[in-house]
């Protein structure tokens, strides 16, 4: 389920803040910790963790976040 909201999210992003472009790791994960628990093949759960907590507890959130928002305001 994460993997698939994390893919969505993304579209969001890229169509909205890159204009179709392909992102970046670090434009996709909030944190070096999220990235290295992907690649080492623990799923996405600590994506969406870190980049909800940007978007509820940031002054600044990121694109990434804001995204989610967008995408949980359709559910």
């Amino acid at each position: 389920m994460a993997i698939r909201i994390k893919n969505e999210v993304i579209n969001i992003c890229k169509n909205k803040n890159n204009n179709g472009k392909i992102l970046s790791q670090d434009d996709i994960y909030i944190s070096d910790y999220a990235k290295d628990s992907y690649q080492k093949g623990n799923g996405d759960y600590e994506w969406f963790a870190e980049t909800f907590t940007n978007l509820e507890l940031s002054n600044n959130p990121k694109p990434i976040a804001l995204a989610l928002k967008e995408y949980l305001r359709g559910l």
